[in-house]
């Protein structure tokens, strides 16, 4: 019997233009061939579904209502995968374009190996500098060219599983960590139920300029339109979500973590009110 295709999972909400040049890209590279890859669309309203539709009929289309984020997005694209029976699923944002063999690399590297996930060095188009793609020690880690480096958990720009560890950890938990965080949490879970990650230097991608880091939280509140207090602390979407803050800080340090949570809880509230009051 044929091995099932590798299922690449591809979150999107209104990134229809970011979305659409990371399939041609991938459609240039045969990779829609090799993988059965799905487009998780988010409720968007820019058309991204209407113009995968008519552009790519052999890409699985997902739909959310909006209320999905990273999180549920990445869940329900890796419990659909699982009712495949693929043996290997692939996150990937649409920001991310890999280099002609990186997945390839990475699916061989995971067919390979026993109780692994591997990730992709990952390059700034803007000025082709190399990226942090995993933490260790909670420290972002950069891989140069040829290493390979072992880290405790990464971000998710282009990482690849063996499907079993749904089985043995589930699928990240939007109600927990809905947005900012969920990718680097579930990886650490994935480390501590035993599987060692990796990230390969020879297997390369490039993150696009659409893809924005999370600023600094005074950053943040110079930026942002809406400083409300339910805008910062309380959307899903939101970097500085308390609910998520908590969740990520007791995973990474369990009891230590709560500790953590509430200085820096009690930092984001001073200084939420120090700028509502200029």
């Amino acid at each position: 019997m044929a091995e099932s295709l590798p299922c690449l999972i591809i979150p999107v909400q209104n990134r229809k233009q970011v979305t659409l040049r990371c399939l041609e890209h991938l459609q240039k590279l045969g990779e829609l061939n090799r993988f059965e890859v799905i487009v998780v669309d988010d409720g968007s309203t820019d058309g991204t579904e209407n113009s995968i539709r008519q552009r790519y009929s052999n890409v699985t289309l997902l739909r959310g209502d909006g209320s999905l984020y990273w999180a549920g997005s990445i869940a329900r694209g890796m419990e659909y995968a699982h009712t495949l029976d693929a043996q290997y699923i692939f996150w990937l944002l649409p920001d991310c374009l890999p280099a002609p063999d990186t997945l390839t690399q990475l699916l061989k590297y995971l067919r390979g190996e026993e109780r692994v996930y591997v990730s992709a060095s990952c390059y700034s188009e803007r000025d082709a500098r190399l990226i942090p793609t995993g933490l260790r020690g909670g420290a972002p880690i950069i891989v140069r060219e040829g290493q390979d480096v072992v880290v405790e958990s990464m971000y998710g720009f282009c990482v690849g599983f063996p499907t079993a560890i749904v089985d043995k950890i589930g699928t990240p938990n939007p109600r927990q960590i809905p947005d900012y965080g969920a990718d680097t949490i579930y990886t650490l879970r994935a480390t501590r139920a035993g599987y060692k990650g990796v990230i390969l230097g020879t297997a390369m991608a490039t993150l696009l300029d659409s893809y924005q880091f999370t600023p600094s939280f005074p950053h943040y509140l110079a930026q942002t339109n809406d400083r409300s207090f339910t805008a910062v602390f309380l959307h899903p979407k939101s970097p500085f979500n308390l609910k998520a803050k908590f969740y990520i800080l007791f995973y990474r340090y369990r009891v230590w973590g709560i500790f953590g949570f509430l200085v820096q809880a009690s930092y984001f509230l001073l200084t939420w009110v120090t700028f509502k009051k200029k």
